[in-house]
């Protein structure tokens, strides 16, 4: 009888602490699921590009159904229809092998596409640049003489532009004038190749990737190195006011944060370009494995923007870290119905 109760108290201290384990991962950002993981396969693209040939598509937007996306070595901008062809879409600045990229793009209300360039070339200015709706050539927008990396750029509703700065581990903010000063410079934003090694990439990459939510008047920003997402509330005056981790940091669940994508719910979409995965960041923090593995393969923008009548996933394939080790990537550009991450 002794031994039974001993048992049976056993057991009921087992359940408390599985409980108390239960609820503290659910508190607890750091944590993650993965429910019906579905892995990419080639029925998922859209179109397949060419590494020969530069083609490591990077940035990516949704506009009246038709997709737009960046090759980052090259500065080439493509126009991608639903049927799976491509032209190319204006003339951007290019670059000598290693000397630049083309990053972030995104529109306006009067269609004209902005582009976040990186320079390493005196002759070529890092900054925001412009195509002019109807205009055959992008020009010089805004620049900023701290500039290291221009990276994700975003235009709100009231035509504010905000731009990140991986390396340098700042957002800034385009000005009336078209001047640019830093709107923050947070530490939450900053790069650590050592935080979750190996890094993979030749420079730290801090703040990546960001959203706005102008209805509850944040910002959040995903910072690739360390594997968090930081949250920067916005004052009425439109300056940085508080900041936080929501989630992370992690090198489990969101190392290699890149891209983001802000639902109607106010949960984020989010593509890891080390891990390659695309994740789920509730608002709690909690994190949700979506799809990975397959042939996802570096992703680094994630959009969802109605496509033939439908809600569409798309998925930059970037490839990247593959192409530096000499290895061959998946490039190419991932589509699939919205309802597969929700």
């Amino acid at each position: 009888m002794v031994k039974y109760l001993a048992v049976k108290e056993l057991n009921n201290i087992f359940m408390k602490n599985l409980i108390a384990t239960i609820a503290f991962c659910i508190l607890l950002t750091s944590c993650s699921s993965k429910l019906n993981t579905i892995e990419v396969s080639e029925k998922d693209f859209l179109t397949n590009f060419d590494l020969a040939k530069g083609e490591l598509p990077e940035g990516l937007v949704i506009k009246d159904g038709i997709i737009y996306t960046g090759m980052a070595p090259t500065g080439k901008v493509y126009k991608l229809m639903p049927d799976g062809s491509k032209e190319e879409y204006g003339k951007w600045p290019s670059f000598k092998k290693d000397k630049g990229y083309i990053a972030g793009l995104t529109f306006d209300e009067d269609k004209n596409l902005y582009g976040a360039v990186v320079s390493f070339d005196k002759e070529i200015k890092p900054g925001v640049y412009v195509l002019e709706n109807g205009q055959e050539e992008a020009k010089l927008y805004s620049t900023h003489k701290d500039l290291k990396f221009p990276n994700d750029i975003k235009i709100t509703t009231k035509g504010e532009i905000f731009l990140s700065d991986s390396v340098g581990g700042k957002i800034y903010k385009v000005l009336p004038d078209k001047s640019m000063e830093v709107w923050s410079n947070s530490k939450l934003l900053s790069g650590d190749q050592k935080a979750c090694p190996p890094s993979g990439f030749p420079l730290p990459l801090g703040i990546n990737g960001f959203v706005i939510d102008e209805i509850n008047n944040k910002l959040f920003a995903a910072n690739t190195d360390r594997g968090s997402i930081v949250e920067i509330s916005i004052k009425p005056d439109g300056s940085a006011g508080q900041e936080r981790i929501l989630s992370g940091p992690s090198c489990k669940d969101l190392v290699g944060a890149d891209g983001l994508f802000l639902e109607k719910n106010g949960s984020i979409l989010a593509v890891l370009n080390k891990a390659s995965k695309i994740v789920r960041i509730e608002k709690n923090g909690a994190v949700e494995v979506l799809k990975e593995g397959g042939l996802l393969d570096n992703p680094a923008s994630i959009e969802v923007g109605e496509i033939n009548g439908k809600e569409t996933s798309v998925v930059t394939n970037f490839g990247v870290l593959k192409a530096l080790k000499g290895e061959k990537p998946n490039v190419g550009i991932l589509w699939f119905d919205y309802s597969e991450l929700k």
